[in-house]
Parts: C-alpha cells; sequence; structure tokens
C-alpha cells in the first residue's frame, strides 16, 4: 500500500489511464482508482504491457509508463467529442445577420434550422444558399418564438447561442 502522497497520485494517474484504455479495449481489465497499487492494478499493467508488446512483469517501469501515457492521450483524443468553433462574430457586441445578407455564416444557420426540422415541425426547411432570404426569416422567426426570444427574425448572439444549443441537444439526443 503506498502511504507517499506523491506515489499514490502517480498510481492514481496509472489506474486513471488504464481505466481509459480499457472503455476501448475489453482485453485490459478496468480498474478502480483508488492510488493503491494492487492485484488488480498490477493485473491490468501486466495486460497492457503484453498488448502493447512490451515485457510483462506488470511493474510500471519508466517504459511502461510512457507507453501507457502515450495511449492514454492517444485515446483521449480518438473518442473526444470534436472540437467547437464559434463561427459568430464577438465583435461589434450587437451584431446580427438579417435578410439580405449573404455569407459563409448564413448557410451554418441554414444547416442548423434543417437539422432543427427533424425535432421541431414548426421550422420550416430552406435552401442552404447562404442568402439569408425569406425562408430563413421565417424559420428564425419560428425558432425564436419557440423558444421565447425576441422575434425579430435575425440572427443575433442570444439567438445564436439559442440555435447551438438546441442542434447539440439533438445531435446528443441522436448518438443514444
Amino acid at each position: 500500500m503506498t502511504t507517499n502522497i506523491n506515489e499514490r497520485v502517480a498510481v492514481e494517474n496509472i489506474q486513471r489511464y488504464l481505466r481509459q484504455l480499457s472503455l476501448y479495449d475489453e482485453s485490459l481489465p478496468r480498474v478502480a482508482i483508488d492510488g493503491i497499487y494492487g492485484d488488480e492494478t498490477r493485473a491490468a499493467v501486466y495486460a497492457f504491457q503484453q498488448l502493447a508488446g512490451l515485457e510483462a512483469t506488470g511493474i510500471a517501469d519508466y517504459t511502461t509508463w510512457t507507453e501507457l501515457y502515450e495511449a492514454y492521450m492517444r485515446s483521449v483524443l480518438l473518442h473526444s467529442s470534436p472540437r467547437c468553433f464559434c463561427p459568430f462574430p464577438r465583435f461589434p457586441v450587437n451584431y446580427s445577420v438579417g435578410r439580405g445578407n449573404r455569407q459563409f455564416l448564413v448557410e451554418i444557420i441554414q444547416y442548423i434550422l434543417n437539422e432543427l426540422t427533424l425535432s421541431y415541425d414548426d421550422i420550416p426547411r430552406n435552401d442552404q444558399s447562404g442568402l439569408y432570404d425569406e425562408d430563413t426569416e421565417n424559420g428564425i422567426l419560428a425558432f425564436q418564438r419557440t423558444h421565447t426570444l425576441p422575434a425579430t427574425g435575425k440572427v443575433d448572439k442570444m439567438t445564436w447561442n439559442a440555435l447551438v444549443e438546441a442542434y447539440n441537444v439533438i445531435s446528443e439526443h441522436d448518438k443514444e
């Protein structure tokens, strides 16, 4: 049993790395993250070493630690959600997009609206043309009314945030 706090944290890290890898590889036993390098952790390290083509000892030496950390980082990057970006301008503060605007941001708004039509009956489908036309404005008005936003027909930061939130909710729901 470990008594040194630094050793305990190191063991917790090993266990955390092993646990992440075990989520996606059934050949690795799932371990508790308790900071104790017991039989369970030793067996998981042994299994990882075999899988990684290392000398299987069950001891997390420098080579094992390095390989384990690199495998953990690859796993986190591979299995994490995609990073989001926000194309909606931060400045000027009261920026909005409305009828007559033609830009890539409008295409994104139209894409989101079209995706929302799968969950919202009152939002009409529209062409993803990049031109903020009457159909886009009607879709935004319907969305704003449904979400108790000021019904302006324009996309300002408040409407943008609500659109993105609604899109993320249905996207997460589709994964289930």
